[in-house]
């Protein structure tokens, strides 16, 4: 564990040192997306409801079985786990649920797409940047998920669709005939599913879909993976945020990577 921390320290200094604000940029569309967007320092009144819906869980002492089929965790060694505890460590950070707001705010994004909801941290946010938009969320643990659903109903969310399945098991009739505005991939950090799951999204894609990969720099595998997928001709678009990768597949705009300064 105490590797795993000293590794990401210093991956995190090597990424901060290589990349470049906005100022850096000569992308209109990615100037605009990190100016009006990622480094948008708005306090909305989302976010409130957000951290109070956090504060609750992480005063849960409930137990769970939680099912793990992605990469597993660095931090628990049982399945059985107290809801606090996963809020504390595994659930999306602040600044990782106020990101993926901020981006389906700026998108007007009216279909996303989560796969990985847990305890639906990251859905919770999804899900307020616009009532009116639908978020269709999957997770394998069912019990996770029922237990995360009944959370939403207290607090009157109703516009999350809740899918419990694998994503190999669903993810044929999601992308059938759909497309998404956004889709966050989450819940699985092995590099061989990562991009095995890209490809099968690929046909709910449209030109400005944007698709937000988590822990790009989890391990070496998932690092791989990342490096190809900004290789893919598919995607013309890439940013390397260090807790996140965003793609979007933007053909008419010249293929370009960029290192982000995201803080």
């Amino acid at each position: 564990m105490v590797k795993n921390r000293f590794t990401t320290v210093l991956k995190f200094f090597k990424h901060y040192y290589a990349a470049k604000n906005r100022y850096g940029v000569h992308s209109p569309y990615v100037y605009k997306l990190l100016t009006n967007c990622i480094d948008d320092k708005t306090r909305y009144p989302e976010y409130k409801i957000w951290e109070n819906f956090r504060k609750q869980l992480m005063s849960n002492h409930q137990f769970l079985e939680v099912d793990d089929r992605g990469a597993g965790s660095n931090v628990f060694d049982s399945g059985q786990r107290r809801v606090k505890d996963m809020a504390r460590v595994a659930g999306s950070s602040k600044r990782k649920a106020k990101l993926l707001f901020r981006l389906a705010r700026y998108l007007q994004a009216k279909n996303i797409l989560e796969l990985g909801t847990h305890l639906g941290l990251g859905t919770m946010a999804l899900a307020l940047a616009d009532k009116n938009a639908k978020v269709t969320t999957v997770d394998a643990d069912k019990n996770l998920m029922l237990f995360t659903r009944k959370q939403f109903k207290r607090h009157k969310i109703n516009n999350v669709k809740w899918v419990p399945g694998s994503f190999d098991e669903v993810l044929p009739e999601l992308t059938l005939n759909k497309k998404y505005d956004l889709i966050f991939l989450d819940g699985d950090h092995r590099g061989d599913t990562t991009l095995k799951y890209v490809e099968m999204l690929k046909p709910a894609m449209h030109q400005e879909t944007l698709l937000v990969l988590d822990d790009i720099h989890w391990s070496e595998d998932m690092e791989k993976a990342w490096m190809q997928l900004i290789k893919d001709d598919f995607f013309h678009v890439s940013l390397d945020l260090f807790f996140v990768g965003l793609l979007v597949p933007r053909p008419v705009q010249q293929k370009e990577h960029f290192i982000i300064r995201f803080l």
